[in-house]
């Protein structure tokens, strides 16, 4: 039976105390390709998926339009995500204004 390659990143990256650093990095990317399909003027320097930690995503806006059109969409960013990943992890968004 074919396993694949992703499982093996994920199983060494436990082994060696860094899983849930991995897990973060495979969030924000699932969740930078979900804003990208959701979001027709999505762009990185607009927005920005910048952390997962404790089941919160937290991802980083230019301006509080911006802030308002995730917070309007959270739930669908939310269910996608977890869908991709394969499990409910991510139980909050939030939006944080860049500087």
């Amino acid at each position: 039976m074919f396993d694949p390659i992703q499982n093996h990143f994920i199983k060494t990256a436990n082994k060696i105390g860094i899983g849930k650093e991995f897990q973060a990095i495979q969030i924000c990317r699932a969740a930078e390709k979900i804003l990208s399909e959701i979001l027709l003027e999505y762009t990185n320097e607009k927005v920005k998926a910048k952390s997962f930690k404790e089941g919160r995503l937290t991802i980083e806006v230019k301006s509080s339009g911006w802030s308002q059109e995730i917070i309007m969409r959270k739930d669908k960013i939310i269910s996608e995500v977890n869908s991709r990943i394969g499990k409910k992890i991510v139980k909050d968004l939030r939006t944080r204004l860049s500087s």
